[in-house]
């Protein structure tokens, strides 16, 4: 879900050095999001509400990036590379989700 902020908010000082240098590997982009992660907590105290509002973020994050990016990349690469482990399961699932309820045949 994208978190929709009025554009000025999204130049935030804090941002700017990560823009600019990149992490080059998924350790260091890891530690990029734990050090935003920990700042927000110091900035904002440890307590139930900060908890939540870091746990919303990063689910958040996840879910966009599923959405926009993996979910699309394996259904392309899936119609690249037929058959894949699935077989046409996930062709089953997407016209369950377009028609009433059904049962599936595996």
């Amino acid at each position: 879900m994208t978190p929709y902020i009025l554009e000025e908010e999204r130049e935030l000082e804090c941002c700017e050095s990560y823009e600019l240098m990149p992490p080059e590997t998924g350790a260091q982009l890891n530690y990029v999001l734990c050090r935003l992660i920990t700042r927000f907590q110091e900035y904002h105290g440890l307590n139930y509400d900060t908890i939540t509002e870091i746990r919303g973020a990063m689910y958040g994050a996840i879910e966009e990036y599923e959405n926009v990016v993996a979910g699309p990349y394996e259904k392309i690469k899936r119609t690249i590379n037929k058959p894949d482990i699935w077989g046409d399961l996930p062709e089953q699932l997407m016209s369950l989700a377009r028609s009433p309820l059904q049962d599936i045949a595996v």
